[in-house]
């Protein structure tokens, strides 16, 4: 990834939409994204994290695509584009005397405009009168779309939540007993289910752990008195 993330540690986005795409696309019957969301992201010493990234790792699998993902970052979705030019166009225009840099500040987190500024490659200190229209559709089209490399993950070690493992078909729902081999219960992670970030995973490791346990209890004291009534 770019290294400029990282000096943007601790910032947290709101409302923002990214859209993920391999970086070597070979799908052959569709080129959309391989995911798409709307929702928050936090910049990290590491990259990214927060919901909407954590959500998106779960659709882009490295080990599908070893080459790593491009996610292209919207930081105003909920603008349409030349509405977007008619505001900063209106920004610079009252304020000609004013640093383009210190213009577009009301726009996006101070740390995050100082970066998009120089990403886009123009001098920032230039006043708000000798910025183009051509500049300003591009500072405008950087907004909605900040690529960024993802080379790699974080690995086992700094996931949240992991997937595959144990055939759901293989264990009985109402028990969580596998159905191969009486008197083993499976319950959270080890079973190959998993859900997007917002509590769903930990409310599927406490609720089949809860159902294995009685169950396991249950099974157990059945057993119990069948061999008093043995005896």
């Amino acid at each position: 990834m770019e290294d400029w993330p990282k000096e943007l540690t601790g910032l947290s986005l709101r409302n923002i939409r990214i859209s993920v795409r391999p970086v070597n696309d070979t799908r052959k019957k569709t080129k959309k994204p391989l995911y798409e969301g709307f929702g928050e992201m936090l910049f990290t010493e590491r990259g990214l994290s927060g919901p909407l990234i954590l959500t998106a790792s779960s659709l882009c699998s490295f080990h599908d695509f070893p080459e790593g993902f491009v996610l292209h970052l919207n930081l105003k979705p909920a603008i349409p584009t030349e509405e977007l030019v008619a505001r900063i166009g209106k920004l610079c225009a009252g304020a000609p005397a004013k640093q383009f840099r210190h213009i577009v500040e009301p726009l996006l987190p101070a740390r995050l405009s100082e970066r998009i500024v120089a990403l886009l490659g123009i001098d920032g200190d230039r006043p708000g009168k000798s910025i183009t229209e051509k500049e300003i559709r591009a500072y405008a089209a950087l907004l909605q779309d900040v690529p960024l490399t993802i080379p790699s993950g974080g690995g086992f070690a700094e996931a949240v939540i992991t997937r595959g493992g144990v055939n759901v078909k293989e264990v009985n729902p109402s028990t969580m007993e596998s159905r191969l081999c009486k008197g083993l219960y499976f319950a959270g992670e080890v079973l190959d289910v998993d859900a997007v970030t917002g509590g769903f995973n930990l409310q599927i490791a406490w609720s089949t752990g809860h159902l294995a346990g009685e169950s396991a209890c249950s099974a157990g004291r059945k057993e119990k008195d069948a061999d008093i009534n043995c005896n």
